[in-house]
């Protein structure tokens, strides 16, 4: 008989915590949809994926965009559902702009480099063209960069509200840093201005530092291995932002309304101290020749970027963490 009781008693508490456990689901289901709505991500990325994942825990069905056909079979493993989108041509822009229109949460993470950056500026207008009539509240997350700051070259404290700093600019070097970030900026300013145009519409702008995965981690170090560089560049600040961090973050400030401009990164180190920490073997070799290294621009098969116009600054991430945010990745040393 006692065994018969404490099977029912079980039974019962069982029972009931599937209830509970369900009831709760199905009213953070509610809180969250109030906040995002048929989400789409502009760009399926390595960021674009992991937002994606994101928001499939979150129980939503997630859209998202390419240019290119030959992916979509591969991001149906990522989505719910793929538009292939024309480049963007005038007069060619219907099948983007329906489903822009569509959506009331949209995230753009189309990683910018300073490779990229015209197309970043292309895509924010895309956006801005399409919702500039919009009649229902939508959210915008755009994944922009910290070099919008431009050439802070002195281990400079940069904050949200810090000046476009001017390079010293060589006629025979093609990448103008100070260029990019004004275009950087362009793009950033044609979403805000959207939202200051029509107050249905609320943009919140990131800007990481060094996006990295673990690939791409393994990656940077691989290359550096026995390497001679710069001592100038190993007492350079760097700061890094893991795919993880700006998808959690996205959602953080969308779920939770927080609107504006928002930094996101680790926190700031020199070159050298994270390089020597990070290799096992093959380390780097510094020295006070003038030899410069940068993987994002040797992977892009780019000149290596002179001292003149080297990141070096220290990311200020207050703002965003004095809104309750907490790091996904606590530490650049964080194993993930």
């Amino acid at each position: 008989m006692k065994i018969i009781l404490i099977l029912l008693y079980l039974l019962c508490i069982t029972s009931f915590n599937v209830i509970f456990i369900t009831r709760r689901t199905i009213i953070a289901n509610i809180i969250y949809k109030e906040f995002i709505n048929n989400p789409l991500i502009i760009s399926c990325n390595n960021i674009g994926n992991a937002i994606a994942q994101d928001l499939h825990n979150l129980n939503f069905k997630v859209t998202c965009t390419t240019t290119k056909p030959n992916r979509k079979l591969d991001l149906l493993n990522v989505v719910d559902n793929v538009v292939v989108i024309p480049q963007m041509e005038i007069g060619n822009d219907e099948i983007f702009r329906q489903t822009v229109l569509n959506s009331n949460s949209i995230f753009i993470a189309d990683t910018c480099s300073i490779f990229s950056v015209h197309t970043f500026v292309r895509t924010c207008q895309r956006v801005a063209n399409a919702l500039i009539n919009k009649t229902t509240p939508t959210k915008i997350c755009l994944i922009s960069s910290t070099n919008v700051y431009g050439c802070h070259t002195k281990g400079d404290i940069v904050n949200e509200n810090s000046p476009i700093l001017k390079c010293v600019q060589n006629k025979n070097w093609k990448i103008n840093s100070y260029a990019n970030a004004l275009a950087l900026r362009n793009g950033e300013n044609i979403l805000l201005k959207l939202s200051e145009n029509n107050n249905l519409i609320k943009t919140t702008i990131l800007r990481p530092s060094g996006i990295y995965n673990k690939e791409i981690l393994n990656d940077m170090i691989n290359y550096a291995s026995n390497k001679k560089i710069s001592n100038i560049v190993g007492n350079s600040f760097m700061s890094l932002s893991h795919v993880k961090e700006i998808s959690k973050a996205s959602l953080w400030c969308l779920l939770n309304n927080h609107i504006g401009i928002y930094n996101i990164a680790s926190e700031s180190i020199k070159r050298k101290d994270f390089f020597d920490k990070k290799m096992k073997k093959n380390k780097i070799i510094w020295t006070n020749e003038d030899i410069d290294y940068d993987y994002y621009y040797a992977i892009e098969n780019k000149p290596y970027l002179p001292n003149s116009q080297r990141y070096n600054m220290k990311v200020d991430c207050s703002k965003i963490l004095k809104t309750g945010y907490k790091y996904a990745i606590p530490s650049i040393w964080t194993d993930y």
